[in-house]
């Protein structure tokens, strides 16, 4: 798929978006030559940059990785000749009452994992704060973090009355920002995201498109524990029956697809099936239910009714002290 001056948000409903490269160019080499290397500073990564051939494909993570982030590995691996795993927990996409300090890390847990895939090249740039940010960032108005600095990427028209937009004011802007400097750090071809975190993935496709910059982007598909719970780096948060109990926003989802394959139509009633579905869970807080356009997830009223060529419904939660969110597409 090739977007350029014709293409429109509504094809953003495939699973890759092209601009122009060619895949991996040489298939052939055996994964136990695996080559591993870290580095944590701009100016160590670029020098190793120099001296890749060929496709570089970049996974862009704040670390605590799991299958999922696994999965979007394997993904690059499969597409380019290098993968890049940028490990970096972004405090421009924390506002002050959020997590920032408690989020989980454990870089060294991640490099075993990620040496566990025996994944032919790859590089892991796992920079400081200060590698990212340097100088201060004094406070804007409009946004919460305190750690955006005096350039940024607002994409604040972009998400604008979007249901998970609404939730975390200013994260977006804070998660392109990053975004955009890794992105001119590590200069991918490919950049491999996660469907879980749609509206993200949306978001940088865009702004990849607005900014004419030269990079495919490709979507790998959400991985699930046994019970259905999207895996998230935020679970650990959760205890053993805790999470076992987050199940139930999966089985609320799959509700909501259910109603729209028997032929629900109507906004309403799916997003209040789902709702009450979350409620059956004692302590989850249900921060919203939301069904939206498939190719921008722009959301639909109440009234609305889901159009033939499906949409998305998507939730964020509350429960045992991590924020959760899911979505699937309905038909």
């Amino acid at each position: 798929f090739f977007f350029g001056n014709e293409a429109t948000m509504d094809q953003f409903t495939d699973d890759v978006f092209y601009d122009g490269f060619s895949p991996r160019s040489d298939n052939s080499q055996p994964f136990d030559q695996m080559q591993l290397e870290m580095v944590r500073t701009i100016a160590e990564y670029r020098r190793v940059r120099a001296k890749l051939s060929g496709t570089v494909g970049l996974v862009p993570t704040m670390g605590c990785l799991h299958e999922a982030h696994m999965s979007l590995i394997r993904l690059s691996a499969a597409k380019c000749d290098h993968t890049v795993v940028t490990i970096f927990v972004n405090p421009a996409q924390f506002a002050p009452n959020e997590d920032f300090d408690s989020y989980p890390r454990q870089v060294q847990e991640d490099i075993n994992l990620i040496r566990q895939e025996r994944v032919r090249s790859v590089i892991v740039f796992c920079p400081n704060q200060s590698e990212m940010f340097p100088g201060a960032c004094p406070p804007h108005p409009d946004l919460p973090s305190t750690s955006i600095p005096a350039t940024y990427i607002d994409v604040e028209r972009y998400v604008a009355g979007k249901a998970e937009a609404q939730s975390r004011k200013g994260f977006f802007t804070g998660v392109a920002t990053i975004c955009v400097k890794l992105f001119n750090i590590t200069t991918p071809n490919v950049v491999v995201l996660g469907k879980k975190d749609r509206l993200q993935c949306y978001t940088l496709i865009q702004v990849v498109q607005d900014l004419c910059m030269p990079i495919e982007i490709i979507l790998g598909e959400t991985h699930r524990e046994p019970n259905g719970l999207a895996m998230s780096s935020r679970n650990k948060y959760l205890s053993a029956d805790e999470k076992q109990n987050a199940g139930v926003i999966f089985a609320a989802m799959c509700k909501g697809q259910e109603l729209c394959t028997v032929g629900t139509r109507s906004v309403a009633a799916i997003v209040d099936a789902v709702t009450k579905h979350l409620k059956t869970l004692e302590g989850l807080e249900v921060l919203y239910v939301a069904v939206s356009t498939r190719g921008d997830l722009v959301d639909m009223d109440g009234s609305d009714s889901i159009p033939d060529h499906g949409a998305v419904l998507s939730c964020a939660v509350r429960y045992g002290g991590a924020r959760l969110i899911d979505n699937v597409d309905l038909l």
